[in-house]
């Protein structure tokens, strides 16, 4: 609807009136907020209206942007996870087989700390791609059976691996009240 019909409207019904339009500037098309009010006499007649525009091209343009950015981003992770993780995996693949088959204490060592970093690597780039998830409001929680036993051993597995070679040491305090079992999303819960 027209400008003219919106006034008219708000003049003939005596409502506030706001909407959004595109209007023509000196050839440019801008992007509009525009608040039409009754204007009320000393009478208290309607004896017109007031029109108030806001310019929000900048602000429209901005957010575009923005959206287009994140898609970007989304797209570039989960491109680059799929291009981590092949090879991930495949180095995972290998460490087993190293771990299994070898007889040499050093190389399964090796192979065993191989596994562990490949492993630490894999958990960070799944989080990454669940921060994602999160940020696009598409992730799932999925409500499962699981004991908090296992979950603190797996997390202080995982941290007490990236310690190893600094001057820390992790100290676990456990509520002697916590369920064995519980339900929720052990993964999340990890993360």
């Amino acid at each position: 609807r027209h400008l003219k019909e919106m006034c008219i409207e708000a003049r003939d019904q005596g409502k506030n009136i706001q909407y959004m339009d595109k209007m023509d500037v000196h050839g440019i098309e801008e992007n509009f907020d525009i608040y039409i009010r009754p204007a009320i006499n000393n009478k208290g007649e309607i004896a017109g209206v007031m029109i108030i525009l806001v310019d929000i091209t900048d602000i429209i343009l901005a957010k575009e942007k923005a959206e287009s950015a994140d898609r970007a981003k989304t797209s570039f992770l989960a491109n680059m996870s799929h291009e981590i993780r092949t090879p991930m995996n495949a180095i995972n693949g290998m460490s087993d087989f190293i771990i299994r088959d070898t007889t040499d204490p050093f190389a399964r060592e090796n192979a065993v700390l191989i596994k562990n970093a490949s492993v630490s690597l894999l958990g960070i780039i799944n989080d990454i791609l669940d921060f994602s998830k999160i940020e696009a409001g598409k992730m799932d929680l999925v409500q499962v059976p699981y004991q908090m036993s296992s979950i603190i051993s797996d997390v202080s597995t995982m941290i007490n691996i990236r310690l190893q070679d600094k001057p820390v040491k992790l100290v676990l305090e456990v509520d002697k009240n916590i369920p064995y079992s519980m339900i929720g999303d052990e993964i999340r819960i990890k993360q």
